[in-house]
């Protein structure tokens, strides 16, 4: 099987929402998408980001978040570097990392109490394989779920969200890993990318405190049946996974 670069499958017309329901804190359901099958040359495919002058991610010593540990079923990483999405959260959020473009519009505060701009969230710096369309389906879902979890907050107290002249607005993780088990023939099976909005001025981000990663493994526990079935090492057990905040390297809560 071919394993096919993220960022080309999104140029490609990577994911198309069908019968969207409103998914809330509480509930959680998996987007139905229709992913088109591009002609690759080869079982590798890279992307060289041209947005060298982003501030990128740079872990200190040992990451555990850049490869799969067989612990549990899944694994997902947020960064803990904030970055607005500003407008665009919830459902918006999760179809906008679907979409066939490497960024996505909305409004940003400028300066309180109400003057607003418009902006772009730029998807870069993406690194992913996979050994099939469905397990490419399920890393993308996967990661939207876990953006979107992160804008379910109030704009009182220690919150990613604020008040935006009368609308909510949020802040996320910079990076964001999947990592599923490796296939039967040994390939490996991960989406690991940055997210950089220009106007990452206003609020506050909290990856660790709260129930974030709880609301992040909500959105796996959906996902785990269907994860299950594409590993065969893994169909006879329990799905297990692991929600972690990248701090520094190996340090992770």
């Amino acid at each position: 099987m071919l394993s096919f670069h993220f960022f080309l499958g999104i140029l490609l017309g990577l994911a198309t929402l069908l019968h969207a329901a409103p998914i809330t804190e509480n509930d959680f359901e998996p987007m139905n998408v229709t992913l088109p099958h591009g002609n690759f040359t080869g079982k590798h495919s890279t992307f060289d980001s041209d947005l060298s002058v982003l501030i990128l991610f740079e872990a200190q010593g040992y990451d555990p978040s850049l490869e799969y540990h067989d612990y549990s079923t899944a694994q997902v990483w947020m960064g803990t570097k904030m970055t607005t999405v500003g407008s665009v959260i919830g459902l918006e959020l999760y179809s906008a990392v679907g979409v066939k473009n490497s960024n996505f519009g909305g409004r940003c505060m400028k300066a309180w109490p109400a003057l607003t701009v418009p902006c772009t969230t730029n998807i870069y710096e993406i690194h992913a394989r996979w050994e099939s369309p469905d397990i490419r389906h399920l890393l993308i879902q996967a990661a939207a779920g876990a953006l979107q979890q992160m804008t379910y907050e109030n704009v009182i107290g220690p919150t990613n969200c604020y008040d935006m002249a009368g609308t909510r607005a949020c802040n996320v993780g910079s990076a964001v890993r999947v990592n599923f088990p490796n296939s039967d023939g040994g390939g490996t099976n991960y989406l690991h990318f940055m997210l950089y909005n220009y106007w990452t001025d206003y609020g506050n981000y909290y990856c660790c405190q709260g129930n974030k990663r709880e609301r992040i493994d909500k959105v796996l526990d959906k996902l785990g049946p269907s994860i299950k079935e594409q590993f065969s090492g893994w169909k006879d057990k329990d799905f297990t996974r692991d929600s972690r905040c990248i701090i520094n390297g190996w340090q992770s809560c």
